[in-house]
C-alpha cells in the first residue's frame, strides 16, 4: 500500500479532503483508524487522540487506512512515528498524515510518501515538497487559492484539483 501526506495551512481543506478519503475507504469495506488530538467527528471504524494507541491497534490489524491529523502533535518528529510510513505497509495499511508544512516529520518519513496533496503554502513549504518529489511544479502551490491543491504521485504527472463538498 502507498502512503500519502496532505499539506497546507489552517482552514485550507486538509481535514475535509482526508474525511472524504475516509468515507470512501469505509464504503469500500476498509477499516479506518484515526488519531486526531482535536477529536473531530471522523468517518472511522475507530478513533483516538493517542498515536501510540493507534500504532498498537494497527500492529494487531491488517489492511486498514491509518490517518493522523495534526502532525505537529501526533507525529512531532518522533522517530517512533516512522513505523506508520516505513513498516505499516507490510500489514497492508495505507497511512495518511495531515501536516501544516512537513517539518513536523523526519526526513525518513517524508521520503516514504508516494503522494503529496499540497494546498496553498509558503515558499519554504512548497520548496520542501518540490525537492522531496523532484517536481518543480509544486512550487506553484504558493499561488493557489483556498480549497485548491496540487497532487503529485511519484513517477506520475502533477495534477491541480479543487476540493468539492
Amino acid at each position: 500500500m502507498s502512503h500519502q501526506v496532505i499539506v497546507g495551512p489552517t482552514m485550507c481543506g486538509k481535514t475535509t479532503l482526508a474525511m472524504g478519503f475516509a468515507s470512501q475507504w469505509l464504503a469500500n469495506g476498509r477499516k479506518v483508524l484515526v488519531c486526531d488530538p482535536l477529536q473531530s467527528d471522523w468517518p472511522a471504524t475507530w478513533q483516538t487522540t493517542d498515536r501510540a494507541a493507534l500504532v498498537a491497534l494497527a500492529k494487531r490489524s491488517l489492511g486498514c487506512a491509518l490517518i493522523c491529523d495534526e502532525a505537529g502533535q501526533t507525529i512531532a518528529r518522533d522517530p517512533e512515528a516512522e513505523w506508520l510510513v516505513t513498516t505499516a505497509r507490510h500489514w497492508g495499511h495505507k497511512t495518511t498524515i495531515l501536516s501544516h508544512g512537513g517539518t513536523q516529520m523526519t526526513p525518513t518519513m517524508r521520503g516514504q510518501f508516494s503522494t503529496v496533496f499540497l494546498f496553498g503554502s509558503t515558499p519554504r513549504v512548497a520548496e520542501l515538497w518540490a525537492e522531496e518529489f523532484n517536481e518543480p511544479g509544486l512550487l506553484h502551490a504558493v499561488t493557489l487559492p483556498r480549497f485548491e491543491y496540487l497532487v503529485k504521485t511519484r513517477y506520475q504527472p502533477l495534477r491541480r484539483q479543487i476540493l468539492t463538498a
